[in-house]
């Protein structure tokens, strides 16, 4: 019987384990479990369907000058918008969106070893995009030009609704 209570206990402890959640790291700070991970307004642009997966489970709204919807991405798979304007490469490491001609990356995400011992993977994240409402934001693992991020450096966010609301 003991080995049997052994044998759950350990079973139960490498499914915990493996369904851990990675962290972002964006604009100098890092999030986890966040419902969305930007929203403007209403909008949310930047989600994750899995925090266990969040470059295969990635949901991304990219909009033009205009606040035009000009593409969506569910799950990190081109779902809405031209194929033929947008490059969209994923696997189990990294994930970018760009655009076809010119080739500015819009998005991307990539796996790199953990800072933060209590997260099984980190996820560094970058954004070079226009939101809806207006405004072009950039945002990269060490920065981003939304002036109130930059007074939060090296904060840590885990389970809020909403990481950053434009």
């Amino acid at each position: 019987m003991r080995t049997l209570f052994t044998l759950l206990v350990c079973c139960l402890a490498l499914a915990n384990a493996s369904a851990q959640n990675c962290m972002v790291h964006l604009g100098n700070n890092y999030y986890e479990d966040c419902k969305s991970m930007i929203r403007v307004g209403e909008n949310d642009v930047l989600t994750f369907g899995s925090w266990a997966d969040p470059i295969g489970t990635v949901n991304l709204d990219v909009f033009d000058a205009s606040s035009g919807l000009l593409a969506q991405v569910r799950s990190a798979k081109l779902t809405k918008g031209d194929a033929k304007n947008f490059v969209v490469k994923a696997d189990k490491g990294s994930f970018t969106m760009s655009e076809a001609h010119g080739g500015r990356v819009i998005c991307s995400l990539m796996k790199v070893p953990a800072t933060q011992k209590q997260n099984a993977c980190q996820v560094d994240a970058r954004l070079d995009l226009y939101m809806p409402g207006g405004g072009f934001f950039t945002f990269t693992p060490e920065g981003s030009n939304v002036p109130f991020l930059q007074y939060m450096n090296d904060s840590f966010f885990k389970g809020s609704d909403v990481a950053i609301q434009l």
